[in-house]
């Protein structure tokens, strides 16, 4: 009978996986690396980036902070639960001097309809939170909700 077990250099050919890994250790082979770390996505968590009026607003509660009007602030910290599978992500959730709480909400020159919709099932469902809705334009800042 002729051994038919696999050479180093057929178990090379194969393409990876768990047991081309096994048997190259077992045989005191290098185990490939590159397919692995191509192949795997990056789940690296990313820090949110801020857009232009959403940093202008940080700015804000930056000179809020320093004054001693809030606590503390946090950018697209909590995700706020409205109904099965929808999440809604506030810009801002601040902690105010008096020991209150609310989320802060920030948009540019166009307020779309759906956004308007989830602040406002936010601010119905929990009303136990500060909600505001903050606009910003080339004229300025002001408060829409």
């Amino acid at each position: 009978m002729t051994d038919k077990r696999p050479t180093i250099e057929d178990v090379k050919q194969w393409p990876d996986s768990p047991m081309k890994r096994q048997i190259m250790a077992q045989l005191g082979e290098p185990i490939p690396t590159h397919h692995q770390e191509q192949d795997k996505p990056d789940l690296t968590p990313k820090p949110p980036k801020m857009t232009g009026p959403e940093r202008k607003h940080a700015a804000y509660l930056d000179a809020l902070l320093r004054k001693g009007e809030i606590i503390s602030y946090f950018f697209e910290a909590v995700k706020v639960r409205l109904a099965d599978r929808c999440l809604y992500l506030p810009d801002f959730f601040v902690v105010y001097a008096d020991g209150s709480m609310g989320f802060e909400e920030i948009k540019g020159v166009r307020v779309w309809e759906d956004s308007i919709i989830k602040f406002k099932v936010a601010k119905d469902r929990y009303p136990w939170f500060r909600w505001s809705m903050y606009q910003y334009s080339k004229s300025g800042c002001k408060q829409i909700y």
